[in-house]
């Protein structure tokens, strides 16, 4: 009986050293991916209206010329791109204009110049226009930005002195429009 036990204990750690048969495996990769558009996302500025503008009324050498300059109009507006897009700006007249004839053009105008300012609140998210004069600049100027931005930035329009090259406004209504366009054009 002893040589069975014994021969019974042996097979079993015989088994016990012998490895398992091991099932097979098979391992596949695969990619996630995903596309984000090009964006860029501009709130709409609010239109300027200055009223009445004031001219000197007494009579004399100074009578019809503005007084003073014109309230400059400050706002602010978010604007986003998440790519590195162009900034681009445009005007329609170049100037605020009326419609109303000039004959004596040596002492009147119909135009009175304006410039624009559009920089960013921390004054590193985009490369801004810090004074835009469309009077001696291109209709469109067109600046290239170095990365993506997204900023809650300052857009002004700040009037020239007025009576440039000693002139009288004419009577009438003044207008022009200012385009800001973000992304590529």
């Amino acid at each position: 009986m002893k040589k069975i036990v014994l021969a019974a204990l042996a097979t079993t750690v015989a088994m016990a050293s012998t490895p398992a048969l091991a099932a097979k495996s098979d391992t596949k990769d695969f990619d996630i991916n995903a596309r984000v558009a090009q964006e860029c996302s501009m709130e709409n500025p609010t239109n300027i209206n200055l009223g009445r503008l004031s001219i000197n009324r007494a009579p004399g050498a100074n009578a019809l010329l503005l007084n003073g300059v014109p309230e400059s109009a400050v706002q602010n507006v978010w604007m986003s791109c998440n790519y590195n897009a162009d900034i681009s700006i445009t005007t329609l007249n170049r100037a605020l204009k009326t419609n109303s004839p000039v004959t004596d053009t040596a002492q009147f105008t119909d135009t009175l110049h304006y410039g624009v300012k559009l920089v960013p609140s921390n004054g590193t998210a985009f490369d801004g226009f810090g004074s835009w004069k469309p009077r001696v600049q291109p209709v469109t100027t067109t600046k290239p930005q170095v990365s993506e931005f997204h900023d809650n930035a300052e857009l002004s329009v700040k009037f020239e002195a007025p009576n440039v090259n000693a002139k009288r406004p004419v009577a009438g209504d003044y207008t022009d429009t200012v385009t800001v366009t973000l992304g590529t054009i």
